[in-house]
């Protein structure tokens, strides 16, 4: 018993692990690339012709700043509304998800709406812990029924 449950402990161990390090390493964004971004963002209205290098780069370090604060990647800024090959889904209430498609799909299929990861990861967590169990449970049932046939 100890050795399989230790196995399948092991397994669904890994499996977080990776998880929550890809997803924390692949939304990972640098400092430089959202101050980029505002930069960018800021040179290309025509009003910011009049105004000194100085005063853009006080600009870049108060908006940037309000951006991480707030969470905002530099593809939020950057992201451009595009037309939609399904009509029936450009009629409904535009969605964002800041996740791979995977996620966002499993967020849709449990009904939830966001781009927040903390309902599926939670969602996920209790049924590694719940496979667990009924690991447990199957390998203690073996054991007893093994042990009653010894008898």
């Amino acid at each position: 018993m100890s050795s399989r449950f230790a196995t399948y402990a092991f397994l669904v161990f890994l499996a977080l692990t990776l998880l929550v390090s890809f997803a924390s390493f692949a939304y990972a964004q640098t400092d430089e690339e959202l101050r980029s971004t505002v930069r960018a963002a800021i040179l290309s209205d025509p009003r910011s012709a009049s105004m000194s290098e100085a005063e853009i780069d006080a600009m870049v370090e108060a908006l940037s700043g309000q951006a991480a604060e707030q969470g905002v990647t530099a593809s939020d800024i950057t992201w451009q509304p595009q037309q939609s090959e399904f009509p029936a889904t450009s009629k409904g209430e535009p969605t964002s998800c800041a996740y791979p498609t995977l996620l966002c799909s499993l967020n849709e299929a449990f009904g939830l709406s966001g781009s927040s990861i903390l309902l599926p990861t939670a969602l996920g967590v209790v049924s590694a812990l719940l496979l667990a169990v009924v690991a447990m449970m199957i390998e203690h049932h073996r054991k007893e029924r093994f042990s009653a046939q010894r008898a």
